[in-house]
């Protein structure tokens, strides 16, 4: 079974995961939760425009917050895989992001 936050993704349910994530009345847990969803929402989107329009909604949160999501940038990146089979959907995005923070 894989962790709940993937499990509970919906891409459907993106721009309402995305508002909840905004809330100024979250704690960094529940943040880091939430990203954890959103960035499987983005990679269930796959290669689509749906996916580059949320991508560009989510990309600025992560890198506003690199301390909180560095490992979720980590994860996601697949720094050690160099097939794009063995890799997600947002491996090449977040291993843009995952440059700002270095190893």
């Amino acid at each position: 079974m894989q962790d709940w936050e993937w499990e509970v993704a919906d891409s459907q349910r993106f721009q309402e995961f995305l508002d909840a994530y905004r809330s100024a009345k979250l704690s960094d847990d529940e943040r880091f939760s939430l990203m954890e969803i959103l960035v499987q929402c983005v990679d269930d989107m796959g290669p689509s425009s749906q996916a580059g329009a949320a991508w560009a909604e989510l990309q600025p949160l992560l890198v506003q917050a690199l301390r909180l999501h560095g490992t979720t940038i980590e994860y996601w990146s697949r720094l050690g895989e160099a097939d794009p089979e063995s890799q997600f959907n947002v491996s090449p995005q977040m291993r843009e992001i995952y440059a700002l923070i270095g190893p």
